[in-house]
């Protein structure tokens, strides 16, 4: 039996793909689309002002870096495991020199199950020095409530920045 290499009839699945990663996150396949991405550079490039318009009261240094797609990849069991891939994560300190992280989570539609479910499992396998909190940026504000209940922070893009603080 001969395989062909390279044949163009079989379409990867992304799907499969995360599944054969082991990856807790429910198949999201938002970060497949272009929405996601122009999303994610709108995050990327006003990360500090967000940061000092849902925290006005923290007295933020700059920010240190700024990664896209940060893998979450804690040690069990003696070896190293990916969970899955922070969108944005963003490290900055206070004045003082404690450092604090900021995780942006990209989202074209809101699912708060599986949403909810993705952060909840990032910060349990976050170590507890990385541990910091996680923003939903998305122009689907429909759950921003249930989020903000859960502990989650929401920015309806590309409205943020423009509402009156």
């Amino acid at each position: 039996m001969t395989t062909k290499k390279g044949n163009s009839s079989k379409k990867k699945n992304p799907k499969l793909a995360q599944a054969s990663l082991g990856l807790f996150s429910e198949m999201d396949t938002d970060v497949f689309g272009s929405v996601h991405d122009e999303i994610m550079h709108w995050t990327y490039n006003n990360a500090s002002e967000i940061i000092k318009k849902l925290w006005p009261e923290k007295d933020v240094a700059e920010i240190s870096t700024k990664e896209w797609e940060q893998p979450v990849t804690p040690t069990i069991n003696k070896q190293r495991r990916l969970v899955g891939f922070i969108d944005l994560a963003v490290s900055s300190s206070f004045r003082n020199g404690f450092p604090w992280h900021i995780y942006f989570e990209v989202k074209s539609t809101v699912r708060p199950g599986s949403d909810i479910r993705q952060i909840k499992a990032y910060q349990f396998y976050l170590e507890n020095f990385y541990r910091g909190p996680f923003v939903v940026v998305s122009p689907d504000d429909l759950f921003s409530d249930l989020l903000a209940e859960q502990g989650i922070k929401f920015v309806k893009y590309p409205d943020f920045l423009s509402e009156i603080m």
